[in-house]
């Protein structure tokens, strides 16, 4: 069988047909022209024409603008609150060449707003606890394409909205709750790593006594799931792969006088999926796996919720061509 899954993203790639008109950030936006999308080009390059920073060019957007970013690194982060402001990477054919640092959050969209962020590198600065990327209270749809986002602690967050992710990775997980839906096509959600632990000894230590100190390790972190359902949170996932990250252990590698090696405090190991109670994962052609590193180890998929496993082959449908925002359109599928 085929499963056939359309997200529909109805303002941010539906207004583009026409002429956009090129507004240098910094000078007055013209009128809106052509199907009513405006192009916001930035660009990083010094002496450049269209220049400035993200953030300037989504606030100075509206609803079915287009914010298009050049290869370069950019700091600041990303903030998308209440407009249905889409932002494109243009990499110019080489991979990862467009580079935000954030944090980054798209917030309280309308039901008539859409979100679609594409070919870009969301990093969160060295050493930041917040989500890599946080969406919330968003009554119409975010699709994230072809993107890379990583984090020392967590990626994404989707909470009160629906968010759709496609050909992307996410190297620190995906969580999803109250009441949220995400949908992944050939993406990747890969859990973090727990951290090792410390090492502390106690007890007196002579090298001329025969009395051996206790050492052990300490502060180590479990693993997170690479996908994790909470608060009613469902998860369509077709395609690609989910992992745990593995649990982390006392630092067993420094000493305690004499050399004594310390004992590892070992943490559990994340979940591929953890599919908390209440919560929906539905899935098909899904590669989930768990860290074999971790006391106890993670499991492929912990369900205590429910969990739908459908059968087929996963297919993906990609439409260039332009429509106008409101137009009908037909799609078409014939076989045996």
């Amino acid at each position: 069988s085929l499963l056939v899954v359309l997200f529909v993203v109805p303002h941010a790639a539906a207004q583009v047909a026409g002429s956009p008109v090129l507004v240098p950030l910094g000078r007055g936006a013209p009128p809106k022209g052509g199907f009513g999308a405006r192009l916001f080009v930035v660009d990083d390059t010094p002496g450049c024409r269209f220049s400035g920073s993200i953030q300037e060019a989504v606030d100075a957007a509206s609803d079915g603008d287009i914010v298009l970013v050049r290869p370069g690194n950019y700091s600041g982060g990303l903030v998308i609150d209440g407009k249905g402001v889409s932002v494109f990477g243009d990499p110019q054919g080489v991979a990862n060449s467009v580079k935000l640092t954030g944090p980054f959050s798209i917030k309280r969209l309308g039901a008539l707003q859409s979100v679609a962020l594409r070919d870009l590198e969301l990093d969160s600065a060295t050493g930041t606890t917040n989500f890599e990327l946080r969406v919330s209270n968003c009554n119409g749809p975010i699709w994230i394409e072809r993107c890379t986002l990583k984090n020392d602690v967590y990626d994404v967050s989707v909470v009160d909205s629906v968010a759709g992710f496609f050909d992307s990775e996410l190297s620190r997980g995906l969580f999803v709750g109250s009441d949220a839906t995400a949908f992944g096509y050939f993406s990747r959600f890969y859990g973090i790593e727990g951290r090792n632990g410390d090492v502390s000894c106690y007890g007196y230590c002579d090298p001329y006594d025969t009395y051996w100190p206790n050492c052990y390790g300490y502060n180590a972190a479990p693993g997170s799931s690479g996908v994790l359902l909470y608060q009613g949170g469902r998860a369509y996932l077709f395609g690609g792969a989910t992992r745990g990250g593995g649990g982390g252990a006392g630092d067993d590698d420094g000493p305690c006088c004499f050399r004594i090696p310390c004992e590892t405090e070992c943490q559990p190991g994340g979940h591929g999926v953890d599919v908390r109670s209440g919560c929906e994962l539905v899935r098909m052609g899904l590669d989930a796996s768990a860290s074999l590193r971790g006391c106890p180890h993670g499991l492929p998929i912990r369900n205590n919720g429910t969990v739908t496993n459908l059968t087929g082959e996963v297919g993906a449908y990609t439409i260039t061509s332009p429509l106008l925002s409101g137009a009908s359109a037909q799609l078409t599928f014939r076989g045996p």
